[in-house]
């Protein structure tokens, strides 16, 4: 079951590569910019789940 896990984790990291490299590649912009932004995007929309999951939280026992 070890050896089935690490192989998914090996085929989705290269997968990833992969796509990153192949965005970049129609982007024209570096690789490293494109896994930065990726990561950015990533990071402010679990940020905005969660600021809207509080305020709901909020506004529910407001009311």
């Amino acid at each position: 079951m070890t050896d089935q896990r690490s192989d998914l984790a090996r085929l989705q990291r290269e997968t990833i590569r992969q796509l990153a490299m192949e965005t970049a590649r129609l982007q024209n912009r570096p690789a490293p910019q494109v896994i930065w932004h990726a990561i950015t995007m990533a990071l402010v929309c679990i940020l905005l789940g969660v600021a809207i999951a509080v305020g709901l939280t909020l506004l529910g026992r407001i009311l």
